[in-house]
């Protein structure tokens, strides 16, 4: 059973009766009754008293599948903002509202979720309630950053020193030098 006063009618309906050629300003949230839901809100507005309540009715047929919705945004994947030693130093990374839902990590391998200032359910003073604990990482030097942009190009070195002789090579060919031939004939030189 309810009990219903004279200011148990919803504020939302503002119930009216005039022919519907006489409406001057339909407006989307007036509501146009019947007039037997006329007499019964006229009976609950001034009758002070108990309502019964009958049961509920059966449960509606499912609706048909609504529309695909637009994708999302892309997700920020998951980021480390920040290393440091202990818990306690988890309040020296000074995090932001733009690192909420980034990861911090404890030298060790564990690992908190920055969830907001006092969003989470663990952290030192004064970021307590900041963190919430995600688990451990045996070993935090397997996570692998991205790569990195390319350096510049270092100064020339110094020139280096002379290296050790090499080993003597092997001996080259001998060449045999022929025999002098003999010596050539006098020709005596004519009369002019």
């Amino acid at each position: 059973m309810n009990n219903f006063s004279s200011n148990d009618i919803s504020q939302r309906y503002r119930p009216f009766v005039l022919p519907i050629n006489q409406i001057p300003n339909f407006r989307a949230n007036d509501v146009i009754l019947s007039s037997l839901e006329v007499d019964y809100l006229h009976v609950k507005n001034s009758f002070t008293g108990s309502f019964y309540t009958g049961p509920t009715g059966p449960e509606g047929n499912q609706g048909s599948q609504g529309n695909t919705g637009s994708q999302g945004p892309q997700g920020p994947g998951f980021v480390i903002f920040g290393t440091v030693n202990s818990f306690n130093d988890l309040c020296s990374l000074n995090p932001t509202n733009e690192n909420i839902g980034q990861f911090a990590l404890i030298t060790g391998g564990d690992l908190f979720l920055f969830a907001g200032n006092g969003a989470g359910n663990t952290g030192p003073y004064p970021c307590t309630n900041s963190w919430i604990y995600a688990g451990d990482i045996t070993d935090e030097t397997q996570i692998i950053g991205p790569t990195g942009a390319q350096g510049s190009l270092g100064p020339q070195g110094n020139q280096g020193n002379i290296g050790p002789q090499g080993p003597l090579g092997p001996q080259g060919f001998i060449v045999l030098i022929g025999i002098q031939g003999p010596t050539g004939y006098t020709v005596p030189i004519g009369l002019r």
